[in-house]
């Protein structure tokens, strides 16, 4: 498969889960003698978006699809096992989630895949600062390999030294990995400052995103209005869902609607994203003061907006050549349930792409007390003494020194 579609494909993705187009222009789509609960007027497929950030316990379930059709699989030997009776790659992943609280959630995820994956793979589990991983599906998947030497000496390693789930004490692994980060980003800052700078604020964003996910809702819901405001003529209904669309035919409107963002709400938009970075991750965040960073916005808006204009005939010549197809449709009852659609479609020589995701979130109180492994082998001591036996060379490495050597 080329690499022009893969890229495009994500980017698709991506952008239609914040900025994507249309739907039925507020028209209700109902179908043939089928009654419909109507969705109201008050509200949009960006205002129902915003309110998924309200749901803080409960279980989601998520269901990922992917089937790729090509006139080349055929001829590639290593896929024959993850082909369906059709000659398609379908890729289909289920996660099933339980969130009792901040600090403890559960995942379970499973997959169907040709031949030898087909189930439950595999169980994680976050209990405060424990982490459980539970694989015996995985395992299996890997056993039916046999006649692979290499993979079945892999699972025979895992097997006699971990069994088939492990648990680990991430806080006190973070307290051995911390000095050797901090070493290893002293060493970088000399070299690169700017992917050291980068990298600082990356691990504040995460780390204040799992310790306090409330901080970025006055973010979200300043993409949200402003989405809401450039993308309006776009929204649409169907049934009680609210419907967001982008395909070939309505690419140019979703190309110009995206220059107008950019142009109206695009140094708001940066200035809010600026500010929560240098409030996470502290002064001089990215190795320039808050001010000096905002000052360098509006030329970066001028920058943005001129190459969307230099490139918008060939980004909307690219949509129509791969003929896509796509709707994102959501209602959500708040505090109660969500539910969340994608549905994508596109091609281009010869390699066909129909994509599908749902997820569906129920509020409420939620356990993963069930989830949690009781013969998980605790791996904790094992892998701080591998990281303390190991740390010397390792910051040693990345300064340009020359690791020990052992008599």
């Amino acid at each position: 498969m080329k690499k022009k579609i893969l890229a495009l494909f994500m980017v698709l993705v991506l952008a239609m889960s914040v900025l994507a187009g249309c739907g039925d222009k507020k028209e209700d789509k109902k179908s043939s003698g089928e009654k419909k609960v109507e969705a109201q007027e008050d509200s949009s497929f960006f205002k129902e978006f915003q309110k998924l950030s309200n749901f803080k316990t409960g279980t989601e379930k998520v269901n990922l699809k992917y089937v790729i059709k090509s006139d080349k699989f055929s001829e590639e030997e290593s896929l024959k096992d993850f082909l369906d009776a059709n000659g398609d790659l379908v890729v289909d992943i289920t996660a099933d989630v339980a969130i009792e609280s901040e600090k403890k959630m559960a995942v379970d995820l499973s997959a169907n895949m040709g031949t030898k994956v087909n189930g439950k793979m595999m169980t994680i589990v976050v209990d405060g600062d424990i982490l459980y991983l539970e694989y015996s599906g995985l395992l299996d998947v890997l056993k039916s390999y046999k006649d692979n030497e290499q993979i079945a000496s892999a699972v025979q390693q895992i097997e006699s030294n971990f069994g088939s789930a492990i648990k680990v004490d991430v806080k006190k692994v973070s307290e051995v990995v911390k000095p050797i980060i901090d070493s290893l980003m002293e060493s970088a800052e000399a070299e690169n400052e700017g992917m050291n700078n980068l990298l600082k604020v990356y691990m504040a964003v995460i780390k204040d995103a799992m310790q306090n996910p409330e901080s970025v809702n006055e973010l979200v819901k300043s993409f949200a209005d402003a989405a809401e405001k450039n993308y309006s003529n776009l929204e649409g209904v169907d049934g009680d869902m609210y419907t967001l669309t982008i395909n070939a035919d309505n690419a140019k409107d979703m190309v110009d609607d995206t220059e107008n963002l950019v142009k109206n709400d695009g140094q708001k938009l940066v200035e809010d994203a600026i500010t929560y970075v240098y409030k996470v991750a502290g002064e001089n965040a990215l190795g320039k003061s808050e001010d000096e960073m905002k000052a360098k916005v509006p030329e970066w808006i001028e920058k943005a907006s001129a190459s969307i204009a230099e490139n918008k005939d060939k980004t909307v010549e690219e949509f129509q050549k791969s003929k896509l197809d796509g709707v994102l449709k959501i209602k959500a009852d708040e505090g109660k349930s969500a539910n969340f659609e994608i549905a994508m479609k596109m091609e281009e020589e010869g390699t066909a792409i129909d994509y599908t995701a749902a997820i569906e979130i129920e509020a409420g109180s939620a356990s993963i007390k069930d989830k949690i492994p009781a013969d998980a082998n605790d791996i904790t001591t094992m892998i701080t003494t591998l990281i303390n036996m190991y740390s010397s060379q390792i910051t040693g490495a990345a300064s340009g020194a020359e690791a020990p050597v052992e008599q």
